[in-house]
């Protein structure tokens, strides 16, 4: 799997804060519909990239977590600074809690506390499911 494609599984729970409320369940659809094309078989990385290229908040966001050695959001990388967590590169990451859609991975998110509460997938309603490494 591309960057790009994880990419678009990691923003679906953070486009609440990214773009206009009335413009989350366009992008969400658009994600998703991007999402199963790759499963299909067919690259939608340039797809993706024009996209995100479309908003520039959205465009951070990407740049950010593009950034980051372990492909994690922005909001995760604050998250661990300020629990003191060793700086990025360090395979801090792999100590995370992941989640994933149950139903086809479509939606990834990285738990940084246990106070966070899981969040629904936006395709399939199902509560994300902890990857076991």
């Amino acid at each position: 799997m591309s960057d790009i494609v994880e990419i678009a599984r990691l923003i679906r729970p953070y486009l609440d804060n990214l773009v206009d409320e009335s413009e989350v369940a366009r992008w969400n659809q658009r994600i998703s519909e991007l999402l199963a094309v790759d499963s299909a078989g067919e690259q939608v990385d340039d797809r993706l990239r024009a996209l995100f290229l479309a908003h520039p908040v959205v465009q951070n966001w990407v740049a950010d977590t593009l950034g980051d050695p372990d492909l994690r959001p922005p909001e995760v990388v604050a998250g661990l600074s300020t629990r003191g967590e060793p700086p990025a590169g360090d395979r801090v990451g792999s100590r995370l809690q992941q989640y994933v859609c149950p139903v086809n991975q479509c939606t990834k998110w990285y738990r940084v506390s246990s106070s966070e509460v899981v969040p629904r997938c936006t395709d399939h309603g199902e509560v994300l499911i902890e990857v076991r490494r």
